[in-house]
């Protein structure tokens, strides 16, 4: 059972959906589809070299409330912050809470799209 004062991160849910950009056209954009409280804790990070290039891999702990329809395809936004979902488990297989494993990504193609939608 988990205390759900400790539930103090507001987030949100996305995923990727089909929309139009400010000339009309169509483009696939991060769309909101679920806000809600979750607590958020820091697993890892560890620094790579990959094509000559210093990278910084950071992983996180995610704990929310169960809902349906929550996949790996999706991406949790906290702040300024953006998470792709690696791993999703159902705690106590009881449909209250989710415990996910979320590393930070600082793809540009995915915040820029991600900012457009907010428009």
């Amino acid at each position: 059972m988990i205390n759900v004062g400790r539930l103090r991160n507001r987030i949100n849910v996305l995923t990727w959906t089909e929309g139009e950009n400010e000339l009309g056209q169509d483009t696939t954009i991060l769309k909101i589809i679920k806000t809600t409280w979750a607590e958020i804790h820091l697993l890892k990070s560890r620094e790579y070299i990959e094509a000559n290039m210093l990278k910084n891999k950071t992983t996180y702990k995610i704990t929310l409330r169960w809902f349906d329809g929550l996949t790996e395809e999706m991406f949790i936004e906290y702040g300024k912050k953006l998470f792709s979902i690696t791993s999703i488990c159902d705690m106590e297989m009881k449909h209250k809470y989710y415990e996910l494993i979320c590393e930070e990504t600082t793809k540009k193609k995915e915040k820029r799209e991600m900012e457009e939608s907010d428009d």
